[in-house]
């Protein structure tokens, strides 16, 4: 293993988040010239402060390790001491904050849990010193707490007296915390719901935890994805959430609620229905200015990955778009003019030169087309209207999104969501999401295209077929997504289509 390597693998133990080891591989660190760092340098590499309180501890003990002579520490002594105990002595940590953190008194078993690793102590120090937590410590905790309550039983189901038991001791040991952040219940007429972050975060680790086979469901009692088997739910019309949801699209808390407690009885219909329209149509609160949420929510539970904002993703990731579009254009975003362009302009102008990255193709019939039409093969501007639709006006989506019907239509295709930036590249006005007669207004150009991947996953990731190999290609990549789906019939091509560029980011990854 070189010293790149064995650098890059101690911060992944660190707990570093990967676009943040990438960006320490780019530039050749080992674990020696870790030592020498600046905080200006930490700071350019890890901006988020979450993930850098947590660097910048480790960094501290990997320095004063490296100048102790004398750190070792018996099998026995490990035996009788605490890991708050052994570190003190191990590292022979001065830092006043730390020693705080761990000899308070415990207040709770969740406490004393905490100070037994290294996020826990992150999170307990951030509060002690801000009186208050953040998100992203809220999310460390949440994964902690839930991490430890699975230990003994990868597959236990937690009812709402566990619920209720961890966000009390979560509001003791935190005070400054709201109960209903992290568990609540949400009365009905004649039922309630869960809400919070522990029951979300559960449902995202069991996903997990079912996907890597590490806990076995009963194919019957397993939960159904848009495109997974559909359950005997019994009569749509018995269920009053369902019901309700069919006529109603206010107020939109109770939306949302009733969104969710309804979700396999929604994908079962539109699994049947298979028409978007229909889908539309049956729920109106979708076509509401905020409708696409509901649809997001299906598609993050579908693939948890989405949870991850494309804009904490896209610092690593564009420096690999930009490389091998410069392989075909070697004057990419080189030269003074591109200097002092925002990175949400330089996101534009980067995710719009993707479909030149492949050779035009023929696209495979769709199922629903007969034998006698022929197949399609888009040019490279239908191509590229079947990723982003760039408009100069408002008034010309819909003419730009009617043309496409027509063409989609003459070969056996959907319409599906489309992302749409309205301006000039450098100077977007706004910023879409476009279906059929429905529009949906995002802030920016990275919400909007992390939003188009929620709502194919939410919708059956039906991506548009002119542009199938460029979304399925950042699913991947970008996002670590595969599914069976991916290449199935009559999609079989697109695996050889993709593969060369498939494996660059491979080797990218593996610098």
């Amino acid at each position: 293993m070189s010293s790149v390597d064995e650098m890059a693998t101690l911060l992944r133990q660190w707990g570093l988040a990967p676009p943040y080891v990438e960006a320490f591989v780019a530039q050749d660190y080992t674990i020696e010239s870790l030592k020498v760092l600046t905080k200006d340098q930490i700071l350019k590499y890890i901006p988020k402060e979450g993930p850098r309180s947590i660097f910048e501890v480790n960094l501290q003990q990997l320095k004063e390790s490296g100048n102790s002579e004398d750190t070792s520490i018996s099998d026995e002594d490990e035996d009788d001491m605490s890991l708050a105990a052994r570190r003190a002595k191990k590292r022979k940590l001065d830092n006043v904050q730390l020693q705080l953190v761990l000899n308070a008194p415990d207040k709770n078993s969740l406490h004393t849990a905490l100070k037994k690793s290294m996020p826990g102590i992150i999170v307990l120090s951030f509060y002690e010193a801000n009186s208050h937590l953040d998100e992203y410590s809220r999310s460390v905790l949440c994964t902690q707490v839930l991490y430890k309550e699975l230990e003994d039983d990868f597959n236990r189901q937690f009812t709402r007296d566990d619920y209720d038991k961890i966000a009390d001791a979560i509001v003791t040991l935190f005070p400054a915390e709201d109960k209903e952040t992290w568990y609540s219940v949400v009365q009905k007429e004649n039922s309630s719901t869960i809400q919070g972050r522990l029951r979300y975060r559960y449902y995202s680790l069991r996903r997990g935890l079912i996907s890597s086979q590490l806990i076995q469901v009963p194919q019957p009692q397993a939960e159904a994805g848009v495109n997974g088997n559909l359950p005997d739910l019994g009569d749509d019309l018995q269920d009053p959430s369902f019901v309700w949801l069919c006529h109603n699209t206010s107020p939109w808390t109770e939306v949302r609620a009733k969104w969710e407690e309804t979700r396999l009885r929604r994908l079962r219909f539109l699994a049947l229905n298979k028409q978007l329209f229909s889908y539309f149509e049956k729920f109106p609160a979708i076509k509401e200015n905020l409708g696409w949420e509901l649809v997001a929510m299906d598609g993050v539970v579908e693939q948890p990955n989405l949870e991850v904002s494309l804009r904490e993703l896209w610092s690593t990731y564009s420096k690999f778009l930009i490389k091998i579009i410069r392989h075909e254009k070697p004057s990419f975003l080189k030269g003074p003019k591109f200097a002092s362009l925002s990175t949400e302009q330089q996101f534009v102008l980067i995710i719009l030169e993707l479909p030149n990255l492949w050779k035009i193709r023929t696209i495979p019939k769709s199922l629903e087309s007969p034998k006698s039409k022929p197949c399609w093969r888009p040019s490279r501007p239908e191509i590229a209207s079947g990723w982003v639709l760039h408009v100069r006006e408002i008034a010309e989506i819909q003419e730009a999104i009617n043309l496409k019907k027509t063409v989609l239509a003459k070969y056996h295709f959907q319409l599906q969501p489309i992302p749409v930036f309205v301006g000039p590249l450098t100077n977007l006005r706004q910023c879409f999401i476009v279906l059929d007669d429905v529009r949906w207004e995002f802030d920016g150009p990275f919400e909007a295209i992390e939003a188009a991947f929620k709502l194919s996953f939410g919708l059956g990731a039906k991506y548009p077929p002119e542009a199938r190999h460029i979304w399925i290609y950042l699913q991947r990549t970008l996002f670590n997504i595969t599914t069976k789906d991916d290449y199935k019939s009559p999609h079989s091509g697109l695996k050889s289509t993709l593969a060369a560029r498939l494996k660059e980011y491979s080797l990218f990854q593996s610098k």
